[in-house]
């Protein structure tokens, strides 16, 4: 992902977690997203038992016409 200053200057972002692999939970990236001015939404579950799952987040940002 983008760091954080950089993350802002996107409208939409769709991204697979793997919260085992890198040890960062869903809550906490879904807050830190939420944070920069995103709204995320759950779009499929890839995978139950490794808590693969596929996000689409779009920016609240006056930027983007919000």
């Amino acid at each position: 992902m983008a760091p954080r200053g950089e993350a802002k200057g996107f409208e939409h972002i769709i991204f697979e977690r793997h919260p085992y692999i890198t040890s960062v939970s869903n809550e906490k990236l879904l807050a830190s997203l939420k944070e920069l001015g995103f709204e995320c939404r759950l779009h499929m579950v890839h995978d139950p038992k490794l808590g693969v799952n596929i996000y689409h987040c779009k920016s609240l940002g006056k930027e983007f016409g919000a």
